[in-house]
């Protein structure tokens, strides 16, 4: 056996013969005492080496793929502690210069999970039943090229301004209600909350695209 003189273990050795723990052990030290003038060096080899390096760079990514992933987690992780807001920005402002490369991953990941993507998709409209009605008016907004989006969470606020009844029977709205355009998007109403109420699923499908006020005279008021 080769022991150490220094640190009297058989270890691996350096291409100079010499031991790796000692020789990690020298340089941190090393390091410590002379940060700056480490940094520069390295810098200096670096652009000296420039190919060298990235080669460098990518066979040990490409060999600690785990290694890596783990430790970015508790990066993230410490980085929102400690500095939300700012963790959040920076995020937001590399979203918004890759979208084209966000897209590609997201499009190649739905391709790869398809059954994931329906759970998922299944799971979160029981659960955001309002939000799927604003997405859906928004959608067919968009779909008839009349303008306008719906802002979240107004079908929240009109049930609580309607206390929870119809606009057109005044009966409870219960959980199927319908997001109703007043004037409807086809006579040329706009997709705006102004132009929005909330109706029973029985009001809105005798509604359907009829004016307010044809509607509400067929059934018996504003005569």
């Amino acid at each position: 056996m080769n022991f150490c003189k220094k640190c009297n273990f058989d270890t691996e050795r350096t291409n100079q013969g010499g031991c790796k723990p000692c020789k990690k052990a020298a340089d941190a030290a090393r390091y410590k005492l002379k940060k700056e003038e480490c940094k520069a060096s390295n810098y200096a080899w670096r652009e000296a080496n420039n190919e060298k390096y990235k080669a460098g760079c990518a066979l040990y990514r490409l060999n600690n793929k785990e290694v890596l992933k783990e430790k970015h987690a508790i990066w993230q992780k410490e980085a929102y502690l400690q500095n939300p807001e700012k963790f959040a920005k920076k995020h937001s402002l590399w979203r918004c210069k890759n979208k084209e490369k966000i897209n590609a991953y997201q499009a190649v990941w739905r391709e790869k999970n398809k059954d994931k993507c329906k759970e998922y998709k299944a799971k979160w409209a029981s659960s955001n039943k309002p939000s799927r009605r604003i997405n859906w008016q928004n959608y067919q907004a968009r779909k008839s090229a009349n303008g306008g989006t719906l802002s979240k969470g107004l079908s929240e606020r009109l049930f609580i301004l309607q206390k929870g009844r119809c606009a057109c029977c005044s009966l409870p709205l219960g959980g199927d209600y319908h997001i109703d355009h007043i004037v409807p998007v086809s006579l040329g109403g706009s997709n705006t909350d102004d132009n929005i109420q909330l109706l029973r699923a029985s009001c809105n499908t005798s509604k359907k695209d009829k004016h307010p006020i044809d509607f509400m005279q067929s059934k018996g008021f504003l005569l």
